[in-house]
């Protein structure tokens, strides 16, 4: 993002408003999955904050960094 908007809570309402209007506004949508870089410590953080927990680190091939999966379940997202 532009320097201006980092680090002052946009993310998460970008996030939190995307899931709401687009994921799981689809009523065949139970999960939404998503793959940040392990040092993607702010990615990682607003991810955790739009709800989205830990599922498991994988590595694909042909890549040099691991995927650090990250689920959201319909029914744990709370829509504002």
């Amino acid at each position: 993002g532009h320097r201006d908007y980092i680090h002052k809570g946009y993310g998460v309402l970008i996030m939190r408003a995307f899931l709401r209007d687009h994921v799981f506004s689809d009523p065949r949508v139970d999960t939404c999955i998503i793959g940040p870089e392990p040092k993607n410590t702010a990615a990682i953080r607003t991810y955790e904050k739009a709800g989205f927990a830990w599922y498991k680190d994988i590595q694909l091939p042909g890549e040099a960094e691991p995927e650090h999966l990250m689920m959201l379940h319909r029914e744990d997202f709370i829509a504002d």
